[in-house]
Parts: C-alpha cells; structure tokens; sequence
C-alpha cells in the first residue's frame, strides 16, 4: 500500500515504524467513480474489470508518485492519505497535486474509454486535512493499514459533494494550498454529526 520510493526513505529512517495505531495529522483523499452503476449496466463484466484496473493502475501510480499511501479501494472508489506512514511538511499539497493530476490523466483515459467500450469516465474527489487514527487494523487472519475517524469521514462527504472531474477540499486544506491553486468558495452546508456547517471550496481546474 506504499510507494517503492517510501519504502526506501522509511528504512533510512532511525527508530520502529509504528503500525499499531496513533493519532497522526494525515490529508484524507477520497475519488469515486461518476455514474458507476449505470456505465457497469451498459458494458460487458469483463470491460468493467478491464476498464477499472486499467483505472486504477494509473491512479495508484499516482498517489504513490506523490508519496501517499494507498488505503484500500472501494468498489469504484479509491481511498488514499498522506502523512502517514512518512511525515512531510507539505502533505495537502502533495494529496492536492495527486488529485488535480489523476483528473488530467482520466480525461486522457475517457478519450480512449470512447473508442473502446462507449462511455465516459470522469472522477469526484474529495480531500479533508485533520486529525485520524492511523495503524493496522482486522483480525489475525487479515490486517489492514489504515486511517478512522471524523477526518476520514469527512473527506467521504467532501467527494459526495464533488461534481463531474471536480475536486472539494475542506478549509483545513484550503488554507495549505490557496497559494498554490485557483480554489472556489462554495456555499457552506451541513453534514451528519455536526453542527457547524462546512466551508468548502472547489479546485479550479
């Protein structure tokens, strides 16, 4: 679930790399899938695997140009962090620059997805900054690398919100990269759990 490149810098690094669960400031990134269920009743089972890891594969290679690590996909999702295992000083940048350059390399894709099975892939991303639990977690028989908690939710309802090759981040992210990209404000809404509505803005693209 990491890069390669990770690897080699985590076993540079002095000290035991922790797995075993710790709170950690990580940049939580969530991408689905637009319109998944009605393309996968349009095309042949076969075209919807070849299609999606052909997908996935660029998008991995992605996230792991980036040094984020791979949580776990999700049917038509794809959930990612940065921050954890390795720590860098721009990690909402670097899950940022992940996003807006896996929306370029899927708009590539959509062309040849045109020619070849008939439909049109685009992506919803969406990217929350904040406190989560990070460690292995499952049982004896299967242990999984990952993060829990309100950051991670949020980040799954920042990308609900996303339209069509769109990017959402939360203010937290905001605030680490509005000088680096064109961000929108868009009007604040409520999500479940919490009181306070959500500032977000969009990525302009």
């Amino acid at each position: 679930y990491i890069s390669p490149n990770l690897i080699d810098q985590l076993t540079q690094t002095s000290g035991e790399l922790k797995l075993d669960g710790e709170k950690r400031n990580i940049s939580v990134f969530f991408a689905d899938i637009n319109s998944f269920t009605k393309m996968s009743e349009q095309l042949k089972v076969e075209d919807v695997f070849s299609m999606l890891n052909k997908t996935f594969s660029e998008i991995t290679q992605i996230i792991f140009k980036h040094d984020g690590t791979l949580d776990k996909f999700i049917g038509d999702a794809v959930m990612a962090f940065f921050g954890a295992p390795m720590v860098h000083e721009d990690d909402a940048l670097r899950s940022v620059m992940s996003a807006v350059e896996i929306i370029e390399t899927v708009k590539n894709m959509s062309e040849e997805y045109k020619r070849e099975y008939g439909v049109e892939v685009s992506f919803s991303i969406g990217i929350n900054t904040g406190e989560a639990i990070v460690g292995n977690v499952g049982s004896l028989e299967r242990m999984e690398y990952t993060a829990i908690g309100d950051t991670v939710n949020l980040a799954a309802r920042l990308q609900a919100k996303a339209g069509r090759n769109e990017i959402v981040i939360n203010e937290s992210v905001y605030r680490q990269v509005k000088d680096r990209f064109n961000c929108e404000a868009l009007p604040p809404f409520f999500v479940k759990g919490k009181e306070q509505a959500i500032n977000a803005y969009a990525i302009k693209l």
